[in-house]
């Protein structure tokens, strides 16, 4: 027997013998002792992760929907990473629990069915590149039921429901030649792996991702943490020296250019004012030299510079000045 089947078959015993007899298997030292004698060289097989990118490529271009097994692959495998479903509990969908809202444009998977007491069942979307293949599934079932089934092609539709083994021995195996993979990498629970995964680089927040995989413990969700690629890249930056001291120095760079920019700034207003108020007063004693026809000559006391600055300012405020009488008129030299 397979190690899952020895603890499934402990499990059952259990449970018969508090039953009838009142017994708890679970207080015997010696069976407690060779089932974790049995278990403690065991390594379970984990899925390989599938990134978001990945996923979307497949969905869109790699699987066809004219092609009836790689069309239930494609809703397959999008019922179990956009919802971070058990390939159990996707077996437990029915047909009716999935509706697209044309009014809205959105189509819902409603998942009522409880693992425990307290969890009251759930429901996620489904992304839009995905309604079509969800409309074209639909109308290949013969009749209400079982969402996921078998494609008959004496009746060319959908029939026999699917069994629960049949997407880690066909549809696992053909993501893998799809993508590139290795083989015999996925198991049927890289929908869900994937799905966390992707929510953990995304930047979810712990609690919500608890809640979206309806997980109890802390302790289970830590495990897909792991495999995170934001969690990684954020675990090399603080362990690596060099980067530190790149990003030190590039702090202080940035401190330094910021620095040398205000004094700059602050270098030019002072510059700014000093010449604004030269150029008043020379104004002042340039209009006091103004003739009759309003038209000024240029300063003996300003050089060059200022003076083709003060002829630019003079031609900038023409328009402004353009109905105004000169100044002489308003006040006449004195004489």
């Amino acid at each position: 027997f397979f190690l899952g089947s020895i603890w499934s078959i402990y499990s059952a015993l259990n449970n018969m013998f508090q039953r009838d007899y009142e017994v708890h298997l679970n207080k015997n030292a010696q069976i407690r002792h060779f089932m974790k004698a049995v278990s403690k060289e065991y390594i379970p097989k984990k899925s390989e992760i599938i990134t978001a990118t990945n996923i979307k490529k497949l969905l869109t271009k790699k699987l066809s929907d004219n092609e009836p097994e790689e069309l239930a692959c494609k809703v397959y495998t999008a019922l179990v990473y956009f919802g971070l479903l058990r390939n159990s509990e996707a077996f437990k969908i029915q047909d009716t629990d999935i509706t697209h809202n044309k009014q809205t444009k959105k189509l819902n998977v409603n998942f009522p069915y409880a693992s425990k007491h307290r969890d009251k069942g759930f429901s996620f979307y489904i992304p839009k590149y995905m309604h079509k293949s969800f409309d074209r599934y639909k109308k290949q079932l013969a009749n209400h039921g079982r969402f996921l089934r078998n494609w008959s092609q004496t009746s060319k539709s959908r029939v026999q429901n699917m069994g629960i083994n049949r997407p880690s021995a066909k549809f696992c195996r053909m993501i893998e030649e799809k993508l590139g993979l290795k083989e015999k990498c996925l198991t049927s629970h890289f929908g869900r792996r994937s799905g966390a995964v992707a929510l953990a680089d995304a930047g979810i927040s712990m609690p919500n991702l608890k809640r979206a995989g309806r997980w109890a413990s802390t302790s289970a969700v830590e495990e897909y943490m792991e495999h995170s690629h934001a969690s990684k890249k954020e675990r090399l930056t603080l362990l690596d020296t060099k980067k530190k001291e790149k990003a030190s120095e590039k702090g202080a760079n940035d401190i330094e250019r910021s620095s040398a920019t205000k004094i700059a700034k602050t270098d030019n207003n002072t510059v700014c004012s000093d010449d604004s108020d030269d150029t008043r007063s020379n104004n002042d004693d340039d209009y006091s030299k103004t003739d009759q026809k309003g038209k000024t000559a240029p300063s003996t006391f300003s050089s060059a510079m200022l003076y083709d600055n003060k002829q630019q300012k003079k031609s900038s405020k023409q328009s402004l000045t353009k109905n105004c009488r000169p100044l002489s008129h308003r006040h006449p030299p004195f004489r």
